[in-house]
């Protein structure tokens, strides 16, 4: 997506990475988290609102995709999300995530769903 701000930067910015939180969730309870306190008090978007975004961005240009959270594994459909970008043609995902619900069942999930 390009944003004319020329007039303030004296340079056209393009926004190449689109990044939403999946879910406040998460399964750890780190103190020095930044939204520890916040969680459940936040809602999250529906599946269909989080393809909808991507679509739109993709549509504007956005070529990489990170979703993060909470922890992004604990939606139950985050692979389809991740699969959905890919299917898009987003050229790069990058999940940010503490590691601990990817068992080797879900990593294999994952990599199939990543374009050959």
């Amino acid at each position: 997506m390009k944003l004319n701000l020329s007039w303030l930067f004296n340079r056209t910015i393009t926004t190449d990475i689109l990044t939403i939180s999946l879910t406040k969730k998460c399964n750890l309870n780190c103190t020095y988290c930044w939204d520890f306190d916040q969680r459940e008090r936040m809602g999250e978007l529906a599946t269909d609102e989080i393809k909808k975004i991507l679509l739109s961005a993709k549509r504007l240009g956005v070529r990489s995709f990170n979703p993060f959270g909470g922890e992004p594994f604990l939606r139950k459909d985050a692979v389809e999300i991740i699969q959905y970008a890919f299917e898009l043609g987003f050229k790069r995902v990058t999940v940010t995530t503490n590691g601990t619900l990817l068992a080797q069942e879900k990593i294999k999930e994952l990599v199939q769903s990543v374009p050959s």
